[in-house]
């Protein structure tokens, strides 16, 4: 990410607060750009407000399979 974005993401943690949209884009965005350690606490974050949030649940099992990318997972 340019230096902008890192901006933007972290401007979206801070006035995020606990919105779980917000917390799950951040989170793909993280995940996308190997950031693993971060994306897992923001899905996880999502999770302890929403424990059947199928978003962050298919986050945090991409992150666990090792797998790049979650661009292309539809969550239903």
């Amino acid at each position: 990410l340019a230096e902008e974005g890192l901006r933007i993401i972290d401007q979206s943690l801070i006035k995020g607060g606990d919105n779980p949209n917000i917390d799950l884009t951040v989170a793909r965005t993280l995940f996308n750009e190997g950031r693993v350690d971060e994306s897992m606490a923001l899905y996880q974050k999502v999770l302890d407000q929403e424990p059947s949030n199928k978003q962050a649940l298919t986050g945090i099992a991409a992150l666990s399979a090792g797998w790049g990318s979650i661009n292309a997972i539809s969550v239903r």
